[in-house]
């Protein structure tokens, strides 16, 4: 809209105002301080639960490779519904400050409508080309099993490919991140992250 890369509207508008380490299109000077992602077991199954589905075409041009992230090409990129690089601090810094309603120190960097939207039902149903269940706000995961139970209704986030999460839980005020270098794939819920979170929620 203004003339900006999503990538550098985010360094300047949200993530630089926070300070928060988190990157859409990483500068190749900070290549030194990305951890080098690691392949586990069934990290990649989803790939062909989706090549099996309705839509195949969903895996392709270009086909996800779980070691992509390690690239140069994959890290400058700016892609930013699949490539963000952050740290777990930075994760949980973003979603904290939308789970304060978009303020940070007095300041607002995201409009309170744009907040409610994170976290208002537009989707509920089946992902086809997974064969489970889904809910979608704006941009974001809602209902997830990863922390359904603990996280209130109006909880919004995502989660990423081999383990990393992140979440606003805005009635709780509590913004959560956990990221990974270990890609791993599980029939149910990933039990790093589980342990991670119900630790949260205990300690509240």
């Amino acid at each position: 809209v203004d003339g900006r890369s999503v990538g550098r509207f985010i360094a300047e508008e949200i993530a630089g105002p926070l300070g928060a380490d988190f990157h859409v299109g990483l500068p190749q000077t900070d290549d030194f301080r990305a951890a080098e992602m690691i392949e586990g077991p069934k990290a990649s199954e989803w790939v062909d639960i989706v090549r099996a589905s309705p839509f195949p075409h969903a895996c392709d041009n270009p086909a996800p490779r779980a070691l992509a992230p390690n690239d140069r090409a994959w890290r400058a990129a700016e892609v930013p519904g699949g490539n963000g690089q952050s740290t777990a601090h930075a994760l949980a810094r973003i979603y904290g400050m939308m789970a304060a309603g978009g303020t940070f120190e007095g300041k607002r960097l995201i409009g309170r409508a744009a907040i409610e939207e994170a976290g208002r039902p537009r989707f509920r149903g089946m992902d086809d080309s997974f064969a489970l269940p889904a809910a979608f706000a704006a941009g974001y995961q809602i209902e997830d099993p990863v922390y359904a139970g603990r996280a209130s209704p109006q909880s919004f986030g995502h989660t990423g490919w081999g383990g990393a999460i992140g979440f606003a839980d805005p009635g709780a005020g509590v913004g959560f991140g956990y990221v990974t270098n270990r890609m791993l794939g599980f029939d149910d819920v990933d039990p790093r992250r589980k342990a991670l979170i119900d630790a949260v929620y205990d300690a509240l």
